[in-house]
């Protein structure tokens, strides 16, 4: 629960980091206005007959798209559950902080993407969610669907659901 509250904070605060645009300025921004979206999924989370347990390693992907003008800035925070350790990552674009969670994608052009894809290990048998944020300098015009998370639950040879769920 306290996890939970963690993310909507940070949802909070990323929109409110948003650039906001007068009327007056709204004239010479049209051309810059971006739209941001994320993705988060699990990649693999099935090994032989059981699901991963303890000890395993679960792939990530996350993904930003840009649908409009170029988003200036762009990054993305991304959040681990306290019960998942990081073993490495990749970034098509731009760099990651490990220590930070931030993903610093820098611009994205009109109908470009980004992925980071993450690897990582499970701590203890449990519910495993990464979550992230996109920002970006620009106007973004449907900031909605800037921040997306995914959860799985490990343990046991019956499947258990994949859940995928939005804020």
């Amino acid at each position: 629960m306290k996890f939970r509250y963690l993310i909507l904070i940070g949802f909070i605060l990323a929109l409110l980091s948003l650039t906001a645009v007068s009327a007056d300025e709204n004239a010479t921004v049209m051309d810059n206005e971006a739209d941001l979206s994320v993705d988060v999924e699990a990649k693999d989370t099935y090994d032989g007959n059981e699901y991963n347990r303890e000890g395993y390693t679960v792939s990530w992907i996350v993904g930003v798209k840009n649908s409009k003008a170029t988003a200036h800035n762009t990054r993305v925070q991304v959040s681990l559950s306290k019960n998942l350790k990081t073993v490495s990552y990749h970034p098509t674009k731009g760099s990651y902080d490990i220590k930070t969670g931030i993903w610093d994608v820098g611009d994205l052009k009109s109908q470009e993407n980004a992925v980071l894809m993450l690897k990582t290990k499970l701590l203890e048998d449990g519910r495993f969610t990464v979550s992230a944020i996109a920002t970006t300098d620009s106007n973004d015009t449907y900031p909605d669907d800037n921040f997306n998370s995914w959860s799985i639950e490990s343990g046991g040879t019956n499947k258990p659901p994949n859940i995928k769920y939005r804020a």
